[in-house]
């Protein structure tokens, strides 16, 4: 299930304005409305809800499955793709009653196994296709803005070294981010072949 993820605007245009209002410095707060434009514009991200994911399984005692559970299992639809979230939830309740290496484990297994497999893999897909969607720009300005901060916190250092340290902190972030998500982009791949 491919759902869009959605973005509260209002409550991120609002920690936006918090964060420009507490800027002390012209710069810093260009810096912060960059951000918002650049974020505001950002494509969004498709989340795939797991169904396997999401049940919440309670351990209780174990029992066997009777003849209604083996006609229930037996009506399944073959394909992963095609066993509903709620079947899959059944299903998850019935693996945590049966006990471990009995025959109703076993069956319950080879239904479960190969959703658990169709899901985690479209999960993948979905999580490499956010992954690959280029990165949020840093604005030009993140330098200057860093440097204004840098002149409250280190008032002895002129102008062109304060700036120099910014741009350098900026360009070391911007490389990690980078790195970062290249590392992730490559993990997804992995996951989703």
């Amino acid at each position: 299930m491919l759902t869009k993820g959605t973005t509260n605007k209002g409550t991120d245009r609002g920690r936006f304005r918090q964060l420009r209002a507490s800027a002390t410095t012209v710069a810093e707060k260009q810096f912060w409305e960059s951000m918002w434009d650049t974020t505001a514009t950002t494509a969004q991200v498709t989340n795939y809800d797991n169904p396997v994911r999401r049940v919440s399984i309670r351990p209780g005692k174990a029992r066997p499955l009777d003849a209604a559970d083996l006609a229930w299992i037996q009506r399944l639809p073959a394909d992963p793709a095609k066993i509903s979230p709620e079947d899959v939830q059944a299903l998850k309740g019935m693996a945590s009653q049966a006990a471990m290496g009995t025959s109703d484990h076993r069956l319950i297994r080879a239904v479960l196994g190969p959703v658990e497999t169709y899901h985690a893999k479209r999960e993948a897909e979905a999580n490499l296709a956010n992954l690959s969607r280029p990165l949020t720009q840093i604005p030009a300005n993140a330098a200057d803005a860093l440097s204004a901060i840098l002149a409250r916190e280190v008032p002895d250092l002129r102008d062109d070294e304060r700036y120099s340290r910014a741009s350098a902190m900026v360009r070391d972030a911007v490389n990690h981010r980078r790195d970062l998500h290249l590392d992730q982009v490559a993990e997804a791949r992995a996951a989703a072949a």
